[in-house]
């Protein structure tokens, strides 16, 4: 067999024109598997704009059997902290990786549903589209004043930019993730023992339930192209699916093999 067939599950096939040019609020909402919630910041000056995001991982990943979500439960996961001189306009919101597209939504969804191999049982719900706006953020903004789009703590003494960014096309945006790396080292008895002394000293606390039958991360080839749909069109070549051991010569693919951003 060869080693980069399609029955050998590398195959992942060419990104279809329904799933290119995706916005980060758009990627959300088509995602059969939801594992991160995020704070994004657009920062705008007189002239520039730019973005960045802190990506928090949900302890246990959301399966969704309706898609897109119900426009209500985009507030629990996503937040628009929007900083300038002026509320922001159509135009902005058209800059920004919040922007959605009701139609754009709508056709990658129904691409999926007849080509990508976890999408088969998936319900599109019409109800829930039309709850979202035809070009706009998903989201309430908050809107905070600034003249300035620098975080002074950050800025370089040799940058002599007034402001950073892009004063056309989409704004740059930067996603940040962060993880519980600190609790990594310690052992379940000291992790027991520091939930104890939060919840004794009336510490706040977010329960969070999930599923009786958690999502594994591990040995769970279908875990990323259910996660990632734009980066695996067809729901094949995910982590771990190969029948055949990979030769590392040839590992990994050709670009031709592969879209852009694997």
């Amino acid at each position: 067999m060869p080693t980069l067939a399609l029955a050998n599950g590398l195959w992942i096939g060419e990104i279809p024109d329904e799933l290119q040019d995706l916005t980060y609020a758009e990627q959300l909402l088509i995602a059969r598997v939801r594992h991160n919630r995020c704070i994004v910041k657009v920062s705008s000056g007189m002239s520039k704009m730019r973005a960045n995001a802190i990506s928090f991982s949900n302890p246990m990943p959301k399966i969704y059997n309706v898609l897109p979500p119900p426009v209500e439960e985009m507030d629990e996961v996503l937040a628009f902290i929007y900083t300038g001189p002026c509320k922001p306009t159509k135009a902005d919101f058209k800059r920004t990786p919040l922007l959605v597209r009701r139609l754009k939504v709508s056709k990658a969804l129904h691409w999926l549903k007849l080509n990508h191999v976890d999408y088969y049982d998936c319900e599109i719900s019409a109800r829930n589209l039309a709850s979202y706006p035809e070009e706009g953020p998903p989201v309430v903004v908050d809107h905070h004043p600034s003249s300035l789009n620098k975080n002074p703590e950050s800025t370089s003494v040799h940058d002599m930019e007034e402001e950073d960014g892009t004063t056309e096309g989409s704004c740059p945006f930067i996603v940040y993730g962060l993880t519980g790396e600190e609790f990594s080292t310690k052992t379940m008895k000291t992790i027991k023992a520091i939930a104890l002394q939060h919840l004794t000293s009336e510490g706040k606390i977010l329960a969070i339930g999930h599923a009786e039958t958690p999502e594994s991360i591990y040995s769970n080839p279908q875990l990323f192209p259910s996660m990632l749909p734009w980066l695996f069109p067809y729901g094949l070549g995910g982590i771990q699916c190969r029948k055949n051991k990979i030769n590392h010569s040839v590992w990994p693919p050709p670009l031709h093999f592969r879209p852009s951003g694997i």
